[in-house]
């Protein structure tokens, strides 16, 4: 069993020549929750991609540590194609994360997402809600243990975020491993966990509050 690892030390980030995120040092322990807020541009989500080895470090060292086929990563911009149908974004989550089309139509129902309504409609014809809740499916499965979150309740009801709400309270009740970003700090002050770590993105580097 893999247990999972991530932590920077002295990390610098530079994207095609730009300073992105500077000397920055953390841990991300295992079954813990960490919460990262700041300002729009700030590096959040360029912090999560060097914890992912999305990206590499410029300076410093990057260690992560996980079993790829319990890592649930859901970014702030759908990864699917406007000109794919419903059905192929389905079936490509089905794969990725090991699941059937049945347990991911039923996490639809749950957030009133009719897949025989829409699965011939392309992705790029959805509302931005619709397109939104088809990105956050992978939270809602039971096979993954660890979750990187960006940006979870943009463009979404009052029902949907309750959803998440509730179901990352159960995530942290069942002790799996949470990565979150959102603008919304009082959605995330309405996480409870005993080990819950908040960093704030600012001037280039990341502090912890």
């Amino acid at each position: 069993m893999v247990v999972p690892h991530f932590e920077l030390i002295d990390a610098t980030l530079e994207l095609n020549e730009t300073l992105i995120l500077k000397d920055v040092s953390l841990t991300i322990q295992n079954q813990t929750l960490t919460c990262i807020s700041g300002e729009n541009g700030s590096g959040k989500s360029c912090l999560i991609s060097i914890l992912l080895k999305l990206h590499t470090c410029t300076r410093g060292t990057q260690i992560s540590t996980f079993n790829k086929r319990e890592l649930c990563y859901i970014p702030a911009q759908p990864f699917f194609f406007d000109t794919e149908r419903v059905y192929t974004c389905i079936r490509l989550m089905k794969s990725l994360y090991a699941t059937s089309m049945d347990t991911l139509i039923h996490v639809m129902d749950s957030l009133n997402l009719d897949y025989h309504e829409i699965r011939q409609k392309r992705f790029g014809d959805l509302s931005s809600g619709m397109k939104q809740k088809l990105n956050i499916l992978p939270l809602f499965l039971d096979n993954l243990s660890i979750f990187f979150l960006d940006e979870l309740t943009q463009n979404l009801d009052t029902e949907s975020i309750h959803a998440i709400e509730t179901r990352i309270n159960h995530l942290i009740s069942t002790q799996k491993t949470i990565v979150m970003i959102d603008h919304n700090n009082g959605f995330m002050n309405q996480l409870h966990s005993k080990n819950k770590e908040h960093y704030r993105c600012e001037n280039k580097t990341v502090i912890k509050l």
